[in-house]
């Protein structure tokens, strides 16, 4: 298994564990630093956008820059809708990671804004799965698919009901 990639959920992200624990190793030590500097307490706010930036720049080198080559046939490389799970021996493990992934997007997202975050939080998550979707596709490290696009919006909008669900909670906790 790690000769070929970190696997999340039987997903073969195709990222050797080093680079994913350098990875994580970085974002911790980035976060702490962040936090020490800009008390997360007196901004939450300002932390939520550092957070979801950090976590857009993390999904990014996970899923293009750090990933190996993905070696598909050439009429699968731009898929557009369902081709991929011929390609992928567990396609609802890919679905589930793909959800999943996107929930934090949505979470942060959701937290970090101050009015209209439901479309501004979709647009945000719909504009980083495009843009993902898209490098897959240029660089070949991946499959472009609709419905990975898909996923990620569900998992984005599954993140702005936990992000209503913690506001509703702290505003009845200041009640």
């Amino acid at each position: 298994m790690w000769e070929e990639g970190f696997r999340i959920l039987s997903y073969d992200t195709r990222i050797e564990p080093a680079s994913f624990w350098i990875l994580m190793s970085a974002a911790i030590i980035v976060t702490v630093i962040f936090a020490a500097y800009r008390s997360p307490r007196r901004n939450p706010v300002l932390f939520c956008k550092f957070l979801l930036a950090e976590y857009a720049v993390a999904i990014l080198l996970v899923t293009i820059v750090l990933r190996k080559p993905f070696a598909v046939p050439e009429g699968f490389r731009q898929s557009f809708w369902g081709d991929k799970a011929f390609l992928i021996e567990d396609s609802l493990s890919e679905v589930a990671a793909n959800v999943m992934l996107f929930v934090p997007i949505g979470v942060l997202s959701f937290c970090g804004m101050r009015s209209h975050r439901l479309l501004k939080t979709m647009a945000i998550g719909l504009g980083l799965s495009l843009v993902i979707e898209t490098l897959q596709g240029i660089t070949q490290k991946g499959v472009a698919d609709v419905n990975d696009v898909v996923s990620n919006c569900l998992g984005v909008a599954i993140g702005c009901g936990l992000g209503l669900g913690l506001l509703w909670l702290k505003g009845s906790r200041q009640s």
